[in-house]
């Protein structure tokens, strides 16, 4: 049972190619709540069958999973789409898991941890639908003022672009610490590569948000700024990540 149960999770922890089931199913959902949902409630599955099951994790698995991340880590750089871009950052982040020990991923700590370095991938889809509203699509060299016209979003959007690339205090960065303290010199390497590829896909990523290219510019801006209540409801949200960045690490570090 708990064998066959390793192959369901393979889908919810997804590692290619099984990620394809996750990347049809996300584009399939045109509502960016929906997809923000997904992104949040997909790999909490997953968590919990490994909490039910605790199946054995077979050594191949964290290289396949390494390797996955690794893909769509490099096919990040070259998307268009931010919505999109978040898909793929999902997908190169969620195959971490399983280089953690299926102790700590399936347990009350395993749900927190996915939780927080999932919300500002949800976060972000609901931005890409915030730059929507405003050019007519968040694609990237399409928002020429994005960051004169817009600070509040810009803002918004530069925050949570650090959260998702595992920035400090946001928890990711030190899941990804905790990893490479966990793991050999090989896989050290080769998840120091991954986050090479967070950081240059999430620079690029601003740059042509917030800055854009006049002459791709083929939509005009349809609607202001976010509003105050948006700013303090996202940054709410996003301040409460960053303090929760610092509570699990003390919670990974045996304070609790």
């Amino acid at each position: 049972m708990a064998k066959a149960a390793l192959w369901v999770i393979v889908f919810f922890l997804p590692v290619f190619p099984a990620t394809l089931l996750f990347s049809y199913l996300y584009r399939r959902l045109s509502d960016p709540r929906q997809r923000a949902a997904m992104i949040v409630l997909w790999p909490q599955l997953g968590v919990l069958l490994l909490w039910l099951f605790q199946p054995q994790i077979p050594a191949w698995l964290g290289w396949a999973a390494l390797f996955s991340a690794a893909f769509y880590g490099f096919r990040a750089l070259v998307l268009k789409g931010l919505d999109a871009w978040a898909g793929f950052m999902a997908l190169s982040l969620l195959p971490l898991a399983w280089l953690l020990p299926s102790e700590a991923v399936g347990s009350v700590l395993g749900h927190v941890m996915m939780l927080l370095v999932t919300l500002p991938l949800a976060v972000l889809v609901l931005l890409a639908a915030e730059i929507s509203d405003r050019y007519g699509a968040a694609y990237l060299g399409l928002t020429p003022g994005l960051l004169a016209e817009h600070p509040r979003l810009t803002g918004l959007l530069v925050t949570t672009l650090l959260a998702v690339l595992a920035t400090p205090p946001f928890p990711a960065f030190f899941v990804m610490l905790g990893l490479l303290t966990e793991v050999g010199v090989s896989v050290a390497v080769g998840l120091l590569l991954v986050w090479y590829l967070w950081g240059w896909s999430g620079v690029r990523v601003f740059q042509q948000l917030a800055m854009g290219e006049e002459a791709a510019a083929v939509v005009s801006v349809t609607a202001g700024d976010v509003s105050c209540q948006a700013l303090w409801r996202y940054g709410a949200l996003l301040a409460g990540i960053g303090l929760s960045g610092v509570v699990l690490v003390w919670s990974m570090a045996g304070g609790v």
